[in-house]
């Protein structure tokens, strides 16, 4: 009974690290896109996301990154 218990947990906690780490891999492609179509250099901020307290980086930079418009150049 434990040791079905156990394998449980362990599955249950392999898959939310998978979940995690797919998440991890957009956000920074995702911010990477995002600073390029806004005229910033998007791999320092793809590496700010990854490697300075993900997620708290990410949401940082939703609501930090400038808008839109200003870097439109048409």
């Amino acid at each position: 009974m434990e040791e079905e218990l156990f394998w449980d947990l362990t599955l249950a906690s392999a898959i939310i690290a998978i979940v995690i780490g797919i998440v991890y891999l957009i956000s920074i492609v995702w911010s990477y896109n995002d600073a390029k179509k806004r005229g910033i250099n998007g791999l320092i901020v793809a590496l700010l996301v990854a490697f300075v307290a993900w997620p708290l980086s990410f949401i940082g930079w939703l609501f930090l990154r400038p808008s839109k418009k200003e870097y439109q150049h048409h």
